[in-house]
């Protein structure tokens, strides 16, 4: 019987893929060009209470936590 080896890497290697080539007419018309970038994870610690009255806030208003939080750190962060 003859045993198979397969070659493993410690670090798997990604590909960088290239961002897509923005349109410029894109920029004219007021569109902000799309990017295919993987988002990343943004994790922290709430209150107990806190986190409650987060989710009611946005419970009430029919928005979920996640679209909130992004619309905060967007208005605080601008480009």
């Amino acid at each position: 019987m003859t045993k198979k080896t397969v070659a493993i890497s410690a670090r798997p290697q990604n590909r960088m893929e290239p961002e897509p080539e923005s349109n410029p007419d894109q920029w004219v018309d007021g569109e902000a060009p799309k990017s295919n970038l993987k988002p990343v994870r943004l994790t922290f610690d709430l209150d107990r209470i806190l986190h409650g009255r987060l989710r009611r806030y946005c419970f009430d208003r029919e928005e979920h936590v996640s679209d909130f939080v992004r619309g905060l750190i967007a208005e605080a962060l601008p480009d």
